[in-house]
């Protein structure tokens, strides 16, 4: 495929600041990308972008290879239910989004089902994106629940456990199978290793658009709570990492680290939180902020975590660039 400048550029920028942070450390370190709320049609009828989106999957793959990361991630909202109509149009989004996952040199890819993925109108099943993805990393060190919709990965000889999570599992999001799940894996962590979760809403109000109804309490409150526990016990937990907010934002609560994540999808200037960080603001238009221009450019993300120094540190490819990177002790 054909490289464009600006990526060459962003690509030589991002390896320079990991390869100043991590230096000889051993670390963990995966790209991913959220929200691409991609289409088919050529164009945006508000702001005549390109919104081809899926195809950017094809340039994390470039940087992954580059970069030789552990794993890649999408942490969901491929863009299957807005504008797209037709089930032939859905059926083709899908296709296109396993495919060009699955062209990424054999590295596992982790994928968490967002609400947009498995709406009433995108009409594909959790339980179908779960197994594509399955089938897709076999032979990788995963475990997942019996629907394959959620479960974790054992990075190889980097003592780092890797949980994906689906936050539409039920009425109140995270059913209590999935709950327990989670609760048991961290319990049965090996002595030594460290865990991080990926999943596409945030479990915290941090993740709220202004206007918006409360999170369901139970289930992510008792998530929060799992996690909680498992750090005051002495647990090792790098960070929660999530999309779906369509801004980054960043919270620490009883010793765990949430970060969220900008990602493609646009939101309205009265519906952005006053905490709430975007890169790229421009043309606001019917009560619409896209944030940037998915035309010109990509935006992904790479987590690189050290487990023995306990350091996670986040760092953006795309818009923003240096000035978005962050990261926190765990």
């Amino acid at each position: 495929m054909i490289i464009p400048e600006f990526f060459e550029c962003d690509l030589d920028d991002l390896t320079a600041r990991v390869r100043r942070w991590t230096g000889d450390d051993q670390a963990v370190s995966f790209l991913f990308v959220t929200d691409l709320h991609s289409h088919l049609v050529t164009t945006d009828n508000l702001f005549g972008q390109r919104r081809n989106s899926a195809e950017h999957i094809r340039l994390l793959n470039v940087a992954a290879m580059r970069l030789n990361v552990d794993f890649t991630a999408n942490l969901g909202d491929v863009g299957l239910d807005v504008p797209l109509k037709e089930m032939s149009e859905k059926s083709e989004m899908t296709r296109r989004i396993l495919q060009y996952h699955s062209e990424c040199d054999r590295r596992p890819v982790l994928f968490c089902i967002g609400n947009h993925d498995v709406s009433e109108k995108a009409e594909i099943s959790a339980e179908y994106w779960g197994q594509a993805f399955f089938d897709m990393n076999r032979g990788c060190d995963m475990i997942s629940a019996a629907s394959r919709t959620y479960g974790f990965y054992d990075v190889q000889g980097k003592q780092t456990r890797i949980f994906w999570l689906y936050t539409n599992d039920s009425e109140d999001y995270l059913s209590e199978t999935q709950l327990e799940f989670l609760q048991h894996h961290l319990d049965d962590l090996p002595e030594g290793h460290c865990a991080a979760i990926l999943q596409h809403i945030c479990p915290r109000a941090v993740g709220n658009w202004m206007g918006s109804d409360p999170l369901p309490p139970e289930a992510f409150a008792r998530q929060h709570q799992i996690l909680a526990d498992f750090v005051r016990k002495g647990g090792s937990l790098a960070g929660d990492l999530c999309g779906h907010s369509h801004f980054d934002a960043d919270e620490q609560s009883e010793g765990v680290n949430y970060f969220i994540f900008q990602g493609y999808g646009g939101i309205g200037p009265r519906e952005i939180p006053p905490h709430a960080r975007l890169a790229m603001q421009f043309n606001p238009r019917l009560n619409r902020t896209d944030t940037f221009d998915s035309s010109k450019y990509t935006l992904f993300h790479l987590a690189v975590i050290k487990p023995v120094q306990r350091q996670i540190r986040l760092f953006r490819l795309g818009p923003g660039g240096q000035a978005c990177d962050r990261g926190a002790q765990f």
